[in-house]
């Protein structure tokens, strides 16, 4: 029998949002005390100023699979990728400024406006991307283009030997749709490891988002689910909760080299 959510009072929707949600066990992650998030905060915000936050450039905008850039000679070993996609207006791209302190992917309120696959690298590692794909599911675009940029996407799931993980945004208030279901599945079947984000949990109410968490949950649970990271990282781009976090555990994906 699937288990319920326990309840939440409106005091613990910041702690939910700022730690996570464990699907697999259906329990929450809770955030440390006050005082030990302050000081993880200063020991680790010197660390992330230098190795992560601002400093980004477009190495390449690729619209085909030949346009995509390198990660380094196999025989050297390959440098990691991250990897960002969801629905489109899901706001991927406003993510990504938050996580990097800089306005470096195009925003905007028109839905589908990432038209090609965008890799992004700070000196001095190269090589070393943060990708930010088109938006899958509706987009103001014609039928033909939106069926390319999903060829696009699925060339680069599959041919991206360096993606360590690719993030997979689920609007908050939207829950999981049909485009969403269908793309887990596909990364489940590639084998790819993936996580999922949780967006703009700041513009909703606390029972939606119980019901957005469990909608999730159930659905990973009814597909056997094997290669989804199993913490629900819940963010906001606009007030800030979960980009932190998001942050470390961004660098410390694209910090080892793959051999």
């Amino acid at each position: 029998m699937r288990r319920r959510f326990s309840s939440i009072s409106m005091k613990d929707i910041e702690v939910l949002s700022l730690a996570g949600w464990d699907w697999r066990d259906n329990v929450p992650i809770r955030s440390l005390s006050n005082n030990q998030d302050k000081m993880l905060a200063s020991s680790s915000a010197r660390l992330l100023d230098k190795h992560f936050k601002g400093g980004w450039n477009l190495k390449v905008g690729a619209a085909t699979a030949d346009q995509f850039p390198s990660n380094g000679l196999r025989s050297k070993g390959l440098y990691p990728e991250i990897a960002f996609v969801g629905r489109s207006n899901v706001g991927k791209s406003t993510l990504i400024n938050a996580l990097v302190s800089q306005k470096l992917a195009h925003t905007s309120k028109t839905p589908g406006r990432t038209q090609q696959i965008n890799f992004f690298y700070r000196k001095p590692y190269e090589q070393r991307y943060i990708v930010d794909l088109p938006g899958y599911g509706f987009a103001k675009a014609p039928v033909k283009v939106v069926e390319e940029w999903n060829v696009l996407i699925g060339a680069y799931t599959r041919m991206r030997e360096a993606l360590v993980r690719m993030f997979v945004l689920i609007d908050n208030r939207r829950g999981l749709t049909t485009n969403d279901k269908e793309f887990l599945d596909f990364l489940e079947e590639l084998r790819i490891p993936h996580q999922i984000l949780v967006t703009k949990v700041d513009r909703t109410r606390l029972f939606d988002l119980e019901t957005c968490m469990n909608g999730i949950s159930a659905h990973l649970h009814d597909s056997k689910a094997v290669y989804t990271e199993r913490i629900l990282h819940p963010v906001s781009a606009k007030t800030g909760h979960g980009v932190p976090a998001l942050r470390e555990l961004a660098l410390s994906l694209l910090s080892d080299i793959l051999r």
